[in-house]
């Protein structure tokens, strides 16, 4: 229904409407593309946006879901320097010609799992913030065993500022017997 997608994001604006930001991310989400099963549903519970404290990061956006990394990008890292890829390929790639602050991978890509961009991060980058953004528990826990730092569920995307934020006040090192926070 792409008319009352049209809709949505027009009465949305800059996040004032949750209620209407929830059907959005739900109904982008059920789309062919958009990341989700049938049954999932969003709920946006804050009712206010968290201003970051770290504005103009470089973040690589490692996402295949068209709609869903428009939107991430559009109501949430609007902040930021966004490059979005969609294959392991091209995350490969870009984290070798260019120096990001953060890293936000999914787990199911395309081209493959999103450890493997994890793997090549941690090799070629020593100081980069990794966060899984998986909508399946599973695939997040693989990606913080391969090296991720946090996780942010797609569901709770609306709290991706506060995920970021608290990377940067935690070293992004992980001891052993303890786990990354999970969003």
């Amino acid at each position: 229904n792409y008319a009352r997608r049209a809709q949505i994001i027009e009465s949305v604006g800059s996040i004032e409407n949750n209620a209407l930001l929830a059907e959005f991310l739900t109904e982008s989400a059920r789309l062919p593309g958009g990341g989700f099963s049938d049954d999932t549903t969003v709920a946006v519970c804050s009712t206010e946006i968290v201003v970051s404290e770290h504005e103009n990061l470089k973040i690589l956006l490692v996402e295949n879901h068209a709609v869903f990394a428009d939107m991430v990008i559009q109501e949430f890292l609007g902040r930021h320097q966004v490059i979005l890829v969609a294959t392991i390929y091209e995350a490969k790639r870009a984290l070798r010609e260019t120096l990001f602050d953060v890293l936000l991978i999914d787990y199911d890509l395309d081209d493959g799992k999103g450890v493997e961009v994890v793997l090549e991060a941690t090799r070629l980058v020593t100081r980069l913030t990794i966060i899984a953004i998986s909508a399946h528990s599973a695939g997040n826990e693989a990606l913080r065993e391969a090296g991720a730092f946090a996780v942010c569920r797609k569901s709770q995307f609306h709290r991706i500022t506060e995920v970021i934020d608290s990377t940067f006040t935690k070293p992004p090192t992980i001891e052993l017997g303890t786990l990354p926070p999970v969003y």
